[in-house]
């Protein structure tokens, strides 16, 4: 087990973690703390100095390490949000910085979204950002799809009108996301 091996196994989930060396774990929550530990020392749940967690990886580099007895080095997955997404009035990203249908790129957009953590282009010429996204459920404001859905990037095909001329800035009800950093 590695823990890049067991960050992929886990890529469906918000969270991955490894114990013992071997055993990998995945889940979109943490437990609530307390109750004693799995070995009776310490409380369940808790934060734990990384020095007990130091069993070897054994599919790892020599210094990496995947847990320990009952303890579980545990990180966040981080799967990529870049793609096509429905869209509706509610609006994938909550901030509309921008309406340009006649210069937009993804570049402008990405600068004017420079203190949020993702920015999204829609119909050519919309610009959102957000420092998250919407929580999916409902129709598309064209009562196609699933509001907030990854759909094919062949629905986010309407050309950024600032060019160049292979790219795309979404589609009509459909928002491009991308992160900003």
């Amino acid at each position: 087990m590695t823990l890049a091996t067991c960050k992929s196994l886990c890529s469906q989930y918000k969270y991955y973690g490894v114990e013992y060396g071997g055993e990998c774990y995945c889940g979109n929550s943490l437990a609530t703390p307390g109750g004693a530990g799995g070995d009776g020392q310490g409380t369940f749940g808790t934060v734990v100095s990384s020095s007990q967690c130091s069993t070897p990886c054994p599919g790892g580099p020599s210094q990496t390490t995947c847990g320990g007895p009952w303890r579980v080095w545990i990180d966040t997955v981080t799967p990529s949000i870049t793609g096509c997404y429905v869209d509706n009035s509610q609006r994938v990203l909550n901030y509309k910085a921008s309406v340009d249908y006649g210069s937009m790129t993804l570049a402008t957009c990405k600068s004017l979204c420079s203190q949020y953590k993702y920015y999204g282009v829609e119909y050519g010429g919309e610009c959102y950002c957000g420092n998250s996204l919407a929580t999916p459920g409902g129709a598309g404001g064209d009562g196609q799809g699933t509001f907030g859905t990854v759909v094919s990037s062949s629905q986010c095909s309407t050309p950024c009108p600032g060019g160049p001329s292979q790219t795309t800035c979404g589609g009509p009800w459909r928002v491009w996301v991308d992160t900003v950093a």
